[in-house]
């Protein structure tokens, strides 16, 4: 029965690394992702001279990925 627990408890953490793996890749896909999209954007909104739009597409981003980090931080401490 110990056995049967040790290896069910194996295959759950073989799975969970996997997963978490799985994870990070898609994250930092999708992370590069946005990146060059809100480039585009910051760009175009400076190529139609709108500086307000500009300014407000990179203060967006910035917040967003401060918020990010440190809602990932939070969550890690926990």
């Amino acid at each position: 029965m110990a056995e049967k627990e040790m290896e069910h408890r194996h295959r759950r953490e073989d799975k969970t690394l996997k997963y978490n793996g799985r994870l990070i890749i898609v994250s930092t896909v999708l992370a590069f992702l946005c990146v060059i999209l809100l480039g585009g954007i910051l760009c175009f909104a400076i190529y139609v001279k709108s500086d307000t739009g500009a300014i407000a597409t990179a203060i967006g981003a910035i917040a967003a990925v401060v918020g990010l980090f440190t809602y990932g931080k939070s969550k890690h401490n926990n």
